[in-house]
């Protein structure tokens, strides 16, 4: 017997999130395909596009409309409905949500964002929570209520929902934007290690070596520099003394 969503409501979230998970997938999977089918996908590419922008436009549903165009990289009329659907009135959440879309939360008004984190407030929220401080710019944030809503969901033994909100996280740039704070914060403790960790997960290599040349005379003179002597060799592509260092480091145990 086949169990599963049949006859279920889906609530507006799981509708949008499962609409953009399809189109993604259908993305991939065209993506994929040999140039053969490329005309073909084409034109089913168009008639998509056009036969599901009517139904919504016949309905009147700008918000669908923004939605459809943002998913098809249709910016112009995704911007023409973002603004046809906030000016016919639209909730908090709609209104964050098509503004971060645009990369324009700047125009989100300050009532709907004090709206919006009063409704979020209760725990049961905070995966909702994570995604509006993402929305927002507010990344240490949205990675505490990530990573506290992803646990909770797998010790309720939701593993559908951790392994969503999960991707969802490691696809935003928090973790990105976890590591340029890392930067900044060993910037300003003047720690050259940690300048060029983060460089380096960040995939900064250019900026990382750079750094360290700039430091070679400081890490020449320091005593405890074994770790410091082994990336000044890989900076000046000294393999000799890349060798020596690894050397000096293995018998440190290291």
């Amino acid at each position: 017997m086949i169990r599963g969503g049949f006859g279920r409501k889906l609530d507006a979230e799981q509708i949008v999130l499962y609409r953009e998970d399809w189109y993604r997938s259908v993305s991939n999977a065209r993506a994929s395909d040999d140039d053969s089918h490329a005309e073909e996908e084409s034109l089913h590419d168009l008639t998509y596009a056009t036969t599901i922008a009517e139904i919504y436009r016949e309905k009147g549903d700008f918000e669908a409309l923004a939605r459809h165009y943002h998913l098809i990289g249709n910016v112009e009329l995704r911007d023409k409905y973002i603004e046809q659907a906030i000016a016919n009135g639209c909730d908090a959440e709609t209104v964050i949500y098509l503004r971060s879309i645009q990369k324009r939360i700047e125009l989100v008004p300050e009532s709907a964002l004090l709206e919006r984190i009063e409704e979020l407030k209760d725990k049961k929220w905070i995966l909702a929570r994570a995604r509006f401080h993402e929305q927002i710019g507010k990344h240490l944030e949205a990675a505490s209520d990530y990573v506290n809503g992803i646990s909770d969901r797998l010790q309720e033994h939701r593993y559908f929902t951790a392994a969503y909100y999960l991707k969802e996280l490691a696809e935003s740039g928090i973790v990105e934007r976890l590591f340029e704070k890392a930067l900044q914060d060993a910037d300003d403790r003047n720690d050259l290690w940690w300048q060029v960790r983060a460089l380096e997960e960040l995939g900064r290599y250019d900026d990382s070596r750079e750094l360290v040349l700039q430091h070679e005379e400081e890490i020449l003179m320091s005593e405890d520099n074994l770790l410091f002597r082994e990336l000044l060799a890989l900076a000046k592509g000294d393999r000799t003394e890349w060798l020596e260092a690894r050397k000096a480091l293995a018998r440190t145990g290291n």
